[in-house]
């Protein structure tokens, strides 16, 4: 349960103890005058086509999309209410529009109380549960993503559901070399710190729980972030210690590292976006602390300290199946900032030619140099300019862009990065919500118009898409690896306190809204579509489950190029994965985590230990990176005839 694991209470009010009953009246007063403030203020903004891209009417429509995405965001999972809760929950169906309206949260806590209570009961008999033995050599299954599973019929339904999950976290401990009496000890820990999470927190959470999914809801993009959080929503403010990271809460309770800065900690310590936080603990000898249950701002604070100081962390390695090796390593904590961003290029030999790979890191701009200084600042495309140079002297025959895990960043630097490699009218179509667009024009004089190819995977997103369509659209050259994210939209960030009576402090927090779309320069949409590649190396992800927008009219002037890559270069790349074993191996490897996030999963440990034997050790290479070398390679020459 997203919402009871990140640590919320029933309380609408504050829980301090005021000196006296006139003080605790006067603090509740002025508590629920300043929420019910926040509350007009939000849905004000999402609702107002002057600032919201698609703004949202608080209607019944409105609502009943609203009740469906608290009750996810309650039981995600739909292991905690029956069909016959879910039922009588339907009156709030059409209820929850008029509850912002009337700025009253009310509806909401009911809702959530119905989940409290039937977690604690079902904490209450987690002991029982536990003390069974699990017998591994049945043929039970369990599929690890239930949102889109029907409501379990009754309790009895509920209790052969959790039996079955309990028996795949034990499973997962026992393949990772755990005897019974550790597994038994391990989830009563996990499961333990889940009901004292439930319990624990502030009032101010259950609000900004209830607008975020207000915020969320009328807008894709949108998100909405308390004072306490509003300052910490990435681990790259300037002024921030920690070791170059955010934390992101995947399916069911697993934490996953994201936003990983190019030159931080993490990424010198080899962690990659993707892995999974397993545990934490102080210094280099200090225990380890389990994740389970603890609320992401607490697991944040655990990363954060003074510049110098030491953390570990216990991850299991993204590309990694349970009961595989993890990875603990020591992270030296360090100031935030442009000395963490920085690209990065290698040289690698395939196909007879040298590639040149850029790694970007992010779309990273130092803005506050470039208004101080416009002409001596540091960027992504005046970094990658720079490393460009450094491989044409060293005499590269084509270039690979490696965008795989590159989440985004500045869209400014888009155009910027784009003019390198192109000469174009535009790379993107930005269109506002009133149907006004803005084409953005990449930098003239481009650097490389030797081969070059761009890598992506699914983790790539915002603006490294803009790139890649930009590349794909215009023929430059192909995009290989899988579907990207499909994130198109334009966010602002909006400061609440810009309205009501200011110099009082942060009261009302921030708002992420969004302003604008993108659009590819053929009039196609990328949010929630994404960029198919033109050789795909994964296996084909599952389509982002949002709705994408319509197409817009194509640019002026634009004519689509000839589809890449060339017949004889696919037919190369399909001979080669038949006979590299490496890459062979890793594309098994490939298709057995997507199989493992569709599920249902094997609970027969002989069958899982035999999948595990099947699929070998996790790779020491980069398999991927070494085709897409070879893929590139190919298209060199097959352009040279």
């Amino acid at each position: 349960m997203k919402l009871l694991r990140t640590s919320l209470t029933l309380a609408l009010l504050g829980c301090a103890l005021p000196a006296s009953a006139a003080d605790t009246d006067s603090a509740s007063a002025d508590d629920a005058k300043q929420r019910a403030t926040t509350m007009a203020l939000v849905s004000g903004l999402y609702a107002d086509k002057r600032y919201a891209y698609r703004p949202r009417a608080l209607d019944d429509a409105l609502s009943a999309e609203l009740f469906d995405a608290w009750l996810a965001r309650l039981d995600p999972d739909r292991l905690y209410l029956s069909a016959a809760d879910v039922a009588g929950l339907q009156p709030y169906r059409s209820q929850l529009d008029d509850a912002i309206r009337a700025r009253d949260p009310a509806p909401f806590l009911a809702m959530r109380e119905l989940v409290l209570t039937r977690l604690d009961a079902r904490m209450a008999g987690m002991p029982a549960l536990l003390a069974r033995p699990f017998d591994f050599d049945t043929q039970d299954s369990w599929a690890p993503d239930r949102s889109a599973a029907p409501w379990a019929a009754d309790a009895a339904a509920l209790d052969v559901l959790w039996r079955l999950r309990l028996k795949s976290e034990a499973l997962d401990l026992s393949l990772g070399g755990r005897d019974p009496a550790q597994v038994r000890s391990a989830l009563e820990r996990r499961y333990a710190a889940l009901a004292r999470a439930a319990h624990g927190p502030s009032a101010q959470a259950v609000f900004a729980e209830v607008l975020s999914t207000y915020a969320g809801t009328s807008d894709p993009g949108g998100d909405y972030y308390p004072p306490s959080t509003a300052e910490r929503l990435l681990d790259s403010a300037p002024d921030t210690v920690g070791v170059g990271l955010s934390l992101k809460r995947e399916r069911g309770d697993e934490v996953s590292l994201v936003y990983l800065s190019a030159g931080g900690p993490a990424v010198r310590a080899g962690l990659r976006s993707g892995d999974r936080l397993l545990a934490s603990g102080e210094g280099e000898t200090g225990a380890l602390e389990d994740v389970d249950g603890v609320d992401l701002d607490t697991l944040v604070t655990r990363l954060r300290g003074r510049p110098g100081s030491r953390v570990r962390v216990q991850v299991q390695p993204a590309g990694t199946l349970p009961g595989e090796p993890t990875r603990t390593v020591v992270l030296e904590r360090a100031r935030a900032g442009m000395a963490n961003q920085h690209a990065s290029s290698s040289v690698i030999e395939a196909g007879g030619k040298r590639i040149g790979v850029i790694v970007p890191g992010s779309f990273y701009v130092d803005f506050e140099r470039m208004r101080s200084d416009p002409g001596n600042h540091r960027s992504v495309a005046r970094d990658v300019a720079e490393l460009l140079r450094q491989l044409q002297a060293q005499g590269v025959d084509a270039v690979l862009l490696d965008l795989r895990d590159n989440e985004g960043g500045a869209l400014s630097q888009v155009p910027e990065l784009a003019g390198l490699f192109l000469s174009a009218p535009a790379v993107v179509q930005i269109r506002e919500g009133g149907g006004r667009v803005d084409l953005l024009d990449p930098a003239k004089g481009a650097l490389w118009t030797g081969p070059m190819a761009v890598l992506v995977n699914g983790r790539s997103a915002a603006a490294s898409e803009i790139f890649a369509a930009a590349i794909q659209d215009y023929g430059r050259g192909p995009v290989i690896g899988g579907l990207t994210y499909g994130r198109g939209s334009v966010q602002n960030l909006i400061d609440l306190d810009r309205w009501p009576g200011g110099g009082q402090g942060p009261r009302h927090g921030q708002v992420r809204l969004t302003i604008a779309h993108a659009f590819r320069v053929s009039g196609q949409p990328l949010e929630a579509v994404g960029v198919t590649p033109d050789l795909a190396l994964r296996p084909a992800a599952a389509a982002p489950t949002r709705k994408p927008g319509p197409r817009i009219v194509p640019m002026p002037g634009y004519r689509p190029a000839p589809a890449a890559p060339r017949l004889g270069v696919v037919s190369a790349h399909q001979a080669r994965a038949a006979a590299d074993g490496d890459f062979r191996r890793w594309q098994q490897r490939q298709q057995a985590l997507a199989a493992h996030a569709r599920g249902p999963l094997s609970l027969n440990l002989a069958a899982r230990r035999a999948e595990l034997a099947r699929l070998g050790p996790p790779p020491q290479t980069d398999a991927e990176l070494a085709e897409a070398a070879a893929v590139l390679a190919d298209a060199a020459v097959a352009a040279a005839r």
